[in-house]
């Protein structure tokens, strides 16, 4: 990979830049050049009713973005399989709700 900071190729037009280093225990940090100034604000507004930092906002945006990888969700799943083998769960809600009707 190369030594710190290591660049990725860039976009065409460089707005986004992600750099990242070797170390399994670094982050990627990205760069994004050319962000619309209002759309700069509507981030700031949005951090301050949220309590986090601009940085934490957009982080937390692109995350939930970037969405779950179907190997993330099926290592999800698994551990919740796991965690609830051979447990019964007793009555099932159809029941109680039911029974809750009929008073």
């Amino acid at each position: 990979m190369g030594k710190w900071p290591f660049h990725l190729p860039q976009t065409e037009d460089d707005d986004i830049i992600l750099i990242y280093g070797n170390w399994r225990n670094i982050m990627p940090d990205i760069l994004i050049r050319g962000l619309n100034a209002a759309a700069v604000r509507r981030l700031k507004a949005k951090a301050k009713r949220n309590r986090r930092s601009l940085q934490g906002e957009v982080k937390l945006l692109l995350e939930q973005a970037a969405g779950t990888d179907k190997q993330e969700v099926t290592r999800i799943l698994d551990k919740w399989k796991k965690e609830f083998a051979g447990k019964t769960f007793t009555p099932s809600s159809v029941e109680l709700i039911r029974e809750d009707r009929q008073r």
